[in-house]
């Protein structure tokens, strides 16, 4: 069977221009017109300048503006991402790791979780209880609404510097709830019950709190703890997503701006030129600067339309 074989006497090539090939176009400053065209308008250095003198600017500068938009939304989430180190999770997350940590997992316990802030005038506190407590003194500790938390809460509001008041505040309210309990729920568990002071603040005496947390402990069997820390050690920054966000809207911004101030200088230059009546030099569509001003008058709203290029294109196709 014949073949088209390997060899330096046979296959075949052909060597010379194209006969069929496209003609590379190049607009005025010799760029590549794939490269940059975006639909009929002025070109200036690749920058593409709304075709009517209606709106010229703002049409021609909107993209760029929308990424200067962008930018500063960016820098907006940066600090809301930094401000935002708060959570209730976070506070969650840190008081059941101190409960393991204090009293090994054993789950006969309740700790008082309080984070100082360095007013002095403002806390937050966070009751953990360990799953074998009983359901009533389980209900005991919770938010302002249960026995203790609402004793707590409505006697931290009679002092103006609460976290200078705490071991007071906190003795009184721990002795209301000693006085309703009367049973002894568990017998074997032993005595843990502390006070863990992590900040550099002087919380008062703590000598009539310690006697009402042994108290709690002889009454119930349940130790009971508390431990005060800092704003900062559980509720920390995100530094790290800010600089990659603050990074970012930089980086956007100087790019935008630089690009602004080309468009604003192209538009400047296009208004020049159509004083001069030059503007066909710089005009790139899919017909004839000519042919294309009888459609579509200079001083008239121009719009892109994709479907008149479609057609433009094939006329010219022709």
């Amino acid at each position: 069977m014949a073949h088209v074989g390997g060899g330096s006497n046979s296959g075949g090539f052909h060597s010379g221009g194209s006969s069929n090939g496209s003609t590379i176009k190049y607009d005025v400053y010799g760029n590549k017109h794939k490269d940059y065209y975006r639909g009929p308008g002025f070109y200036y250095h690749g920058i593409r300048v709304h075709y009517s003198n209606k709106g010229r600017t703002f049409y021609t500068i909107k993209n760029v503006i929308l990424s200067v938009l962008v930018s500063i939304l960016f820098f907006c989430i940066s600090f809301i991402i930094l401000n935002n180190e708060k959570s209730d999770d976070k506070l969650e997350e840190h008081s059941l790791k101190e409960y393991n940590k204090i009293y090994n997992s054993n789950e006969n316990n309740i700790l008082i979780e309080i984070v100082a802030y360095d007013n002095l005038k403002e806390l937050d506190y966070l009751p953990i209880v360990g799953d074998n407590v009983d359901k009533k003194v389980d209900n005991m500790f919770g938010n302002q609404k249960s026995y203790f938390g609402s004793i707590f809460y409505n006697n931290l509001n009679n002092y103006d510097e609460k976290v200078s008041n705490l071991y007071e505040i906190l003795s009184i309210s721990l002795s209301n709830v000693n006085g309703e309990l009367k049973e002894k729920y568990i017998t074997d568990n032993e005595s843990n019950s502390k006070i863990y002071n992590h900040t550099s603040f002087n919380l008062g005496d703590d000598k009539k709190l310690l006697d009402e947390m042994e108290e709690f402990y002889l009454i119930t069997g349940y130790n009971i703890s508390i431990d005060i820390i800092n704003y900062n050690m559980v509720y920390t920054k995100n530094v790290f997503i800010f600089i990659v966000f603050i990074t970012i809207s930089i980086i956007i911004l100087i790019i935008s701006i630089f690009s602004l101030i080309k468009h604003i200088k192209a538009v400047k230059f296009i208004n020049e030129e159509e004083k001069k009546g030059n503007l066909d030099k710089y005009f790139e569509g899919e017909i004839k600067f000519d042919e294309f001003l009888k459609r579509h008058p200079l001083d008239i709203k121009f719009k892109y339309n994709d479907s008149e290029n479609d057609e433009l294109r094939k006329q010219n196709k022709k």
